[in-house]
């Protein structure tokens, strides 16, 4: 199965990835490593329920995370579940959460997807 890429940094962070006046089309979804890293980054950046076609996907923010003084290990095992829950993701290797002011989250972790080691590093403002 085939699917859009998308671009993962620079100006066009978050847009189609577009190279020489074409979709940049991404293989295999389930075992080609940037597949899985760009499923990754959306299942994080989505909302639980945001979604209109499958209000399961997503990441539990409103339920588990933007709350007054929000549970650390809770907040924890939202995002670790959601990683494991991502197709392609065998295991997760490593895994640190920071608070980098009040309102800032700093999630760094590396997975196992087959025979790959993907490295992730999101910023999520709360």
């Amino acid at each position: 199965m085939k699917t859009f890429g998308i671009a993962s940094s620079g100006v066009h962070e978050g847009d189609l990835d577009v190279v020489n006046n074409s979709f940049v089309m991404l293989e295999d979804t389930d075992t080609n490593k940037e597949a899985v890293a760009q499923l990754l980054r959306g299942r994080l950046r989505t909302y639980l329920g945001e979604w209109f076609l499958d209000i399961t996907e997503g990441t539990p923010y409103f339920q588990d995370i933007f709350k007054k003084s929000p549970d650390f290990t809770i907040v924890q095992e939202a995002f670790k579940n959601v990683i494991l829950e991502t197709k392609g993701v065998d295991s997760i290797d490593s895994y640190t959460m920071d608070f980098i002011d009040d309102r800032v989250l700093s999630l760094e972790f590396t997975v196992s997807s087959g025979s790959d080691t993907i490295t992730q590093s999101i910023i999520i403002e709360v």
